[in-house]
């Protein structure tokens, strides 16, 4: 959903997408000698849950949104 070297705006993301009613966290990522902040939406139970949070988000400014199966 998004990735900032900013732990501080992912944070910051996370509070205003939580605001919107989605369950977002944040996840590290070591890339060389830095780290990114991935910022992510879900997890949703069904394909139909994970599409309205896709729409919620793409009304809200967000066109990249990229929806994904966790395998189990």
């Amino acid at each position: 959903m998004l990735a900032t070297s900013s732990e501080r705006g992912a944070d910051k993301k996370v509070k205003e997408l939580a605001l919107l009613g989605l369950p977002a966290y944040k996840e590290a990522v070591k890339r060389q000698s830095t780290t990114l902040w991935r910022v992510r939406v879900g997890l949703y139970k069904t394909k139909k849950e994970a599409e309205g949070a896709s729409g919620t988000l793409m009304l809200n400014g967000h066109t990249k949104v990229i929806i994904s199966r966790q395998d189990k």
